[in-house]
């Protein structure tokens, strides 16, 4: 079992590489692999467990309107999936999860992480803790998605999704883990779109660009396409010319 990638998981957090394997035997985890474009996970289905990318990566993809597929996000080793769905198990996936290449999952079961063991070691309920701490996360991820989606401009959108990662990397040089397509279904816009935008806004020396790094050259400029403002501003300057 690879511990290294284990103890790098959020769900293992805090807990000792040594006593992974044994944490997870107690639980009743289980191997899955698969190969290129195997269904992990169908949409509708229900979870009754978390699983951890242990090599390999994985697309969460979702069915549209008229019946084409959307990546919601794509995951890597050491990447959870699973973990909020099978706290209610009633619910059905609204994602299937597709296998990209030939991947190994650890499987967790609900069951085996709440029920924890007969000698109540800490490391059981370091895992509880672990699953609520990233449930919460992704919570927020999820609000902060909801925040964008609100906002009618796709600069607007562009603009708070970039000041959330100033503020939290405390830096105007970012680097975005997301391809633009990514980037685009997390903002619900055209990739193309996107694109476009982008460009405009390093033209207009708001932004410079380079694959998934980003400076941000006008933080005040910038804060203000959050309400709408630069635009109007960009209108006021061009009149004045």
């Amino acid at each position: 079992m690879p511990e290294d990638i284990l103890s790098r998981s959020p769900l293992f957090a805090g807990i000792e590489k040594e006593k992974i394997g044994h944490l997870c035997a107690c639980m009743g985890c289980t191997n899955g692999l698969y190969h290129k474009n195997d269904v992990i996970l169908l949409q509708g289905d229900r979870v009754g467990k978390a699983g951890i990318l242990l090599s390999g990566s994985i697309r969460a993809e979702s069915s549209g309107y008229s019946g084409e597929q959307i990546i919601q996000s794509r995951l890597r080793a050491g990447d959870v999936f699973g973990d909020a769905l099978m706290a209610v198990p009633e619910k059905e996936s609204p994602v299937s999860i597709i296998a990209e290449e030939e991947t190994q999952v650890l499987f967790l079961p609900f069951s085996g992480i709440m029920n924890g063991c007969e000698k109540n070691c800490p490391e059981h309920q370091q895992v509880r803790l672990n699953l609520m701490r990233e449930i919460a996360e992704k919570f927020w991820g999820l609000n902060r998605k909801v925040t964008y989606l609100s906002i009618r401009s796709l600069r607007g959108r562009i603009a708070e999704y970039l000041h959330d990662e100033m503020k939290q990397n405390h830096s105007q040089t970012l680097y975005i883990p997301y391809t633009r397509e990514e980037l685009a279904a997390l903002l619900g816009v055209n990739r193309s779109a996107l694109s476009r935008e982008l460009s405009r806004m390093a033209r207009e020396g708001l932004i410079s660009v380079y694959r998934n790094s980003f400076r941000i050259l006008q933080p005040e400029q910038l804060d203000a396409c959050r309400t709408g403002e630069c635009m109007q501003n960009s209108i006021n300057q061009y009149s004045k010319k």
